[in-house]
C-alpha cells in the first residue's frame, strides 16, 4: 500500500546561534500546526569557511544515505552581511544550488537574515531588555546587529556571545513576534510546512 512519498525538510545553518534559533522556530511551528508529519533535520555547517564543500559532503555522506527513502527539500539559512559588499563572496549560492539539485534534491530554498540573525533578535528588543533587567527604552549603539545586542549587554555589565552561550537569550525571545516581522524571508519554509 502506497501512503505517498515522505518529505524531508533539511535546514542548514551557518553557525550555532542560527541553529539554536531555528530549533525554537520549529518548536513554534509544531505548536501552530501539530499535524506537521514530515521529518525536519537541522544541520550546523559551523562557519562560512568552506561552507559549500562541508555542506555537500554532509548531504552526500550523511543525509542522502540516512534518508534515502525521502524526497529532500533543502533550506539554506545565512546572514547577508558577509555577502553584501563582497566582490568575491565566500559562497556561490547558485552553484551550490545546482550541485544539490544534481544530487537529486527536489527543491532548494534560501532563508536570508538581512544583515545578521542578531538583527532578527533585536525585533524583540523589549524581551532582551527585560531579560537583562535594563530599561526598555535603553538606547542601542553599533553598526551591526551583533554590536547593537552587545551594547545592550554592556549596559547590564554582561557580554553577548554567539554560539551555545546565546541559548539563554534566544530562549527568552518572543519568537512569534520575530517570525511575524520576518515572515517574508520565512514564507518558503512556512508554505512547505503548512504554517498559516
Amino acid at each position: 500500500m502506497n501512503f505517498g512519498i515522505r518529505k524531508l525538510c533539511v535546514i542548514f545553518t551557518e553557525g550555532e546561534t542560527d541553529h539554536i534559533f531555528y530549533q525554537y522556530l520549529i518548536d513554534l511551528y509544531r505548536k501552530k500546526n501539530p499535524k506537521i508529519e514530515m521529518e525536519i533535520v537541522r544541520h550546523n555547517i559551523k562557519g562560512i569557511t568552506r561552507f559549500q564543500n562541508k555542506l555537500l559532503c554532509c548531504y552526500k555522506n550523511d543525509i542522502a544515505i540516512k534518508y534515502s527513502n525521502y524526497e529532500h527539500y533543502i533550506f539554506l539559512t545565512y546572514d547577508t552581511d558577509v555577502f553584501e559588499y563582497s566582490a568575491n563572496p565566500p559562497v556561490n549560492w547558485q552553484k551550490l544550488e545546482k550541485k544539490l539539485l544534481l544530487e537529486g534534491v527536489k527543491g532548494v530554498f534560501h532563508i536570508k537574515a538581512e544583515r545578521s540573525i542578531e538583527d532578527w533578535f533585536l525585533i524583540d528588543k523589549e524581551g532582551i531588555c527585560k531579560n537583562l533587567r535594563i530599561p526598555l527604552n535603553t538606547k542601542i549603539s553599533g553598526d551591526s546587529g551583533f554590536k547593537k545586542i552587545n551594547s545592550l549587554f554592556k549596559k547590564a555589565n554582561k557580554v553577548y556571545s554567539k554560539g551555545k552561550e546565546s541559548t539563554e537569550v534566544i530562549s527568552k525571545l518572543d519568537i512569534e513576534k520575530i517570525r511575524n516581522k520576518v515572515s517574508n524571508q520565512l514564507k518558503d519554509l512556512e508554505n512547505f510546512l503548512g504554517i498559516n
